[in-house]
C-alpha cells in the first residue's frame, strides 16, 4: 500500500524566540511517521541552529538540514519520528540563540516503513539562483523538500518528470 499523507500540513510562523510551538493532532494508524520542516533566519552571523525537535516531550530524528549564503542567513532543517503516539501535543523545536523568524511545518503519513522511513536524503542551497536538488528514489517512494528563502526570494515548487506535486508543505511567507 503507497504511502498516504494524513490531513493537511500544519504550520506555525514566530518572531524573535529561542523556540517555536506548533499544536499538532497525530491519528492512530497503519505505520504512522509524523514528519517536521524548521526553518529560520539567524540575527546576522549568530550561529544559530535548531538543536532538537520534541512531539509531546518525545525527541524527533534529525534528517537533515541546508543553509543559505549571504548577510542573514536562512536554515531548514527535517526531523521525523516513526509511530507517534495518537495525541495532540506540541511540537517544540529548540534554538541555541534566539531567531529572527521561524517557521514549523508539520504533516502525518501512513503506511511508512518504521524500520527505514527515510531511505535517502540530500541538501542543496545557495544564494540568488534556483534550488536544485537529487535524491535517490524507487518508484513509489514519497519525495518531500523543504524550502527557505529571504524576503526578496520567490519560487514556485513543482514535480519532477514522472512525479506528483501533493502539497506545498512548507511555504506560508518568508523568512524576513
Amino acid at each position: 500500500m503507497p504511502v498516504q499523507q494524513i490531513g493537511s500540513p500544519q504550520r506555525t510562523n514566530q518572531d524573535n524566540t529561542n523556540s517555536l510551538t506548533l499544536s499538532f493532532t497525530t491519528s492512530a494508524g497503519n505505520n504512522p511517521y509524523l514528519l517536521v520542516a524548521v526553518s529560520h533566519r539567524e540575527p546576522a552571523f549568530s550561529g544559530t541552529v535548531c538543536t532538537g525537535v520534541t512531539f509531546g516531550g518525545t525527541p524527533l530524528t534529525f534528517i537533515g538540514e541546508n543553509t543559505s549564503t549571504g548577510f542573514r542567513d536562512v536554515y531548514t532543517s527535517l526531523w521525523g519520528i516513526a509511530n507517534p503516539t495518537a495525541q495532540t501535543a506540541n511540537i517544540v523545536a529548540s534554538f541555541n540563540n534566539s531567531v529572527t523568524r521561524g517557521k514549523i511545518s508539520a504533516v502525518q503519513f501512513l503506511q511508512v516503513d518504521p524500520d527505514t522511513p527515510i531511505t535517502d536524503s540530500n541538501v542543496a542551497g545557495g544564494f540568488g539562483r534556483d534550488a536544485e536538488v537529487t535524491v535517490n528514489s524507487d518508484t513509489g517512494d514519497l519525495i518531500v523538500d523543504s524550502i527557505a528563502g529571504r524576503s526578496n526570494a520567490t519560487w514556485s515548487p513543482s514535480a519532477a518528470n514522472g512525479q506528483t506535486y501533493i502539497d506545498d508543505f512548507t511555504s506560508t511567507g518568508t523568512l524576513r
